[in-house]
């Protein structure tokens, strides 16, 4: 079976419209059992992707917002969408993110011809058919037979999917509980470059480049002193690498390959990776020359000593480097792409202009007609620790977001929603925040105004301590926490951290399970010791004056307050496990 006949075969399995009630494709007069469809424009002329030459196989960007798209027509994650040329031809398209809730959608139609210089060439989108199964297929779009590697469109949780076939996953390592955040396309990864610093395995292989190389990404990356590598395919450090950097301390791309230990010219573009702010990067290698691309536009073209070797490669990454001493990539990621051809002019241009978010080159004929509707949802209350959902209405808007209105709220990470998950913080009796939730249409903008009533429900602990002492310091002494019954009931809800601090300790310590414990000691001295403890909300904080008193006299209490703190070193841990306190600032906490 030609491998033709068997792509088409595989993919025809993948999907099902229920109305047809068959496992096959729909021809296009079989789109009648749609309910909707739109036509839809694609523009190369110079008011849109300004491409002088024809490009095939393109896998072009479709993106949907509520204010162009009636999402309450298609299914919920749009697997009924669909996509025909102007001649009926189905399209393979893949859904990178259909949010309806929040109105919008980013989808990956394949153009086996997007024609260069004209703003009348047309394809169809068609939805509206309850029965059809999902038709998504990465890849379908971004095959190895047209070119394609790696396309990791990047975001999310867990490892990011490789759309080519049999192309690796992308694993997350050291990653933050936020590393996804809003990108150009959809879900962007943030990348810290802390200690340890996050990264992207993209795991073995890449042998392959040596026919031909494109590597393409968007960046925003923060600005730094140490040189940091975008990508390194290698086997190591100075084997067989194959780098996308910034130079040291600048804004300079950088591109370089190792034949084996043997390495070539780095070719540099100035000013091409800017700090704080999205662009296009793009690297192509046909067999010795390098072009360096920045928003479609090639900035430097140079000749390699060395070219690409056919070399199976062990050591692959995004944001991390196989040289040590280089710096991690700091900043933002999105829509990573890993080819064995050299793309070229026309088709990079035509990817940055598809791509950016002020794009002009796809359009709808006819706009969708849609009900402007807006509303901020109705007060609401939750107990302090808890969670809900505010659920703002904004049908045909251009643009949402939310913002502190007042009150202590906690920190938005993506405001750019509809639906805001708020987790309530800890407080110390009701206590009200309010979010604004805000619409834009256009030139007009509109406001409402949650208020969400924060209930106290997890008590503070409360505790008391022993009363003021004379110890002689001969026999150990625990000074012991007296818990009062409400403080074992808010346990169930949150745990206790405590620290215990003392001015002045001439003796040896231990936190054990009873309280803090006092060694003997044979120093004379007065001390303040003061235990602080919280379950998460305000801390609750106790004191006693222990005077330690070398005289044959009995365990007392004493009345009497005072001393003078002492200037010393820092506490340190000896052997034992216990801390000598012999400074002025004596700390020990717990969980």
């Amino acid at each position: 079976m030609p491998a033709s006949t068997l792509r088409a075969a595989i993919f025809l399995g993948l999907g099902s419209l229920g109305a047809l009630g068959t496992l096959c494709a729909p021809r296009a007069e079989e789109f009648a059992s749609w309910s909707h469809h739109a036509e839809l424009l694609i523009n190369t002329s110079a008011s849109g992707g300004n491409t002088a030459v024809t490009v095939t196989g393109f896998p072009l960007l479709v993106r949907l917002t509520a204010a162009d798209f009636p999402f309450s027509e298609a299914k919920g994650k749009g697997e009924d969408m669909r996509f025909s040329s102007a001649a009926g031809r189905i399209l393979d398209f893949q859904i990178e993110r259909w949010d309806s809730a929040n109105g919008t959608a980013e989808i990956w139609v394949e153009m086996d011809t997007v024609k260069a210089n004209t703003a009348g060439q047309t394809f169809k989108m068609h939805w509206g058919n309850a029965g059809a199964r999902a038709w998504s297929n990465g890849g379908a779009v971004f095959d190895n037979a047209t070119g394609s590697v790696g396309v990791w469109h990047l975001g999310g949780s867990g490892q990011r999917p490789n759309s080519a076939p049999n192309g690796n996953p992308a694993f997350p390592h050291d990653f933050s509980g936020d590393g996804s955040r809003p990108g150009v396309i959809g879900r962007a990864d943030t990348l810290g470059g802390g200690n340890p610093a996050s990264y992207l395995d993209i795991g073995d292989g890449y042998a392959a480049l040596d026919s031909g190389f494109t590597f393409s990404a968007w960046v925003n990356p923060v600005s730094g002193s140490q040189e940091i590598r975008i990508l390194d395919l290698g086997n190591g450090a100075a084997q067989d690498n194959i780098a996308v950097a910034r130079l040291a301390g600048s804004e300079t791309l950088a591109f370089s390959v190792r034949n084996g230990s043997d390495a070539s010219k780095t070719i540099t573009a100035d000013g091409a990776l800017a700090s704080n702010q999205w662009q296009l990067i793009a690297v192509t290698v046909s067999g010795d020359k390098a072009v360096l691309y920045r928003n479609g536009i090639p900035v430097v073209s140079e000749t390699l000593t060395r070219t690409i070797p056919h070399v199976y490669r062990k050591e692959n990454f995004l944001g991390k480097s196989n040289r040590p001493g280089d710096g991690f990539f700091q900043g933002k990621l999105d829509e990573v792409r890993l080819e064995k051809v050299p793309r070229g002019e026309s088709w990079l241009k035509l990817s940055y202009e598809n791509q950016r978010p002020d794009q002009n080159v796809v359009s709808f004929k006819n706009p969708i007609g849609c009900a402007q509707k807006f509303a901020a949802p109705a007060d609401t209350s939750v107990a302090e620790g808890g969670s809900l959902d505010l659920i703002g209405t904004a049908q045909c808007a251009d643009h949402w977001l939310w913002s502190a209105a007042s009150g202590p709220v906690p920190r938005i990470l993506d405001p750019e929603v509809k639906i805001l998950h708020v987790t309530a913080p800890r407080v110390s009796g009701d206590t009200v925040i309010r979010y604004q939730f805000t619409a834009t249409y256009g030139a007009q903008a509109k406001s409402g105004v949650v208020t969400v009533r924060i209930r106290e429900t997890i008590p503070d602990p409360d505790y008391t301590l022993p009363a003021d002492l004379t110890w002689d310091g001969k026999d150990a002494l625990i000074l012991k926490p007296e818990w009062k019954p409400q403080t074992f009931k808010a346990l169930d809800a949150r745990p206790l951290h405590y620290v215990w601090t003392a001015p002045v300790l001439e003796t040896d310590t231990a936190v054990t399970a009873d309280g803090l414990k006092l060694f003997p000691t044979a120093k004379q001295a007065r001390m303040l010791v003061r235990l602080c403890v919280d379950n998460g909300g305000a801390e609750v904080c106790r004191e006693i004056q222990v005077w330690i008193n070398l005289s044959p006299v009995a365990l007392r209490a004493n009345p009497s307050r005072g001393g003078k703190p002492r200037n010393g070193s820092r506490p340190r841990w000896d052997a034992s496990g216990r801390i000598p306190f012999q400074g002025n600032s004596a700390i020990f906490s717990g969980p």
